[in-house]
């Protein structure tokens, strides 16, 4: 899976991000870990930063639709200080 995150706005941004997979996924071959996050530092004006994760479906998943959340975080001055949050669901197919 493909992350990619994109400062639109006019000035550069203290960013942040959480990914958290549904109890049918993980991103490790394990199946135990479930939640990602990273600072990912100042991002300047209408760059992006892009980061691949593997998705790992746990044993004795059922097909059907899952629904990954990912939350955009930016803050203010520190990490401390959250100014905006942008929250986005994907939708994951899993096959037999």
């Amino acid at each position: 899976m493909r992350l990619n995150i994109k400062n639109l706005s006019d000035k550069p941004n203290l960013v942040s991000f959480e990914m958290q997979m549904p109890q049918s996924l993980a991103l490790d071959k394990s199946g135990l870990k479930t939640l990602q996050g990273k600072q990912l530092g100042n991002i300047p004006s209408g760059k992006s930063y892009e980061e691949y994760f593997e998705v790992h479906a746990r044993p004795f998943i059922k097909p059907g639709i899952y629904t990954i959340a990912i939350k955009a975080i930016e803050h203010y001055n520190t990490y401390d200080f959250v100014e905006k949050v942008v929250k986005k669901n994907i939708e994951i197919i899993v096959d037999e």
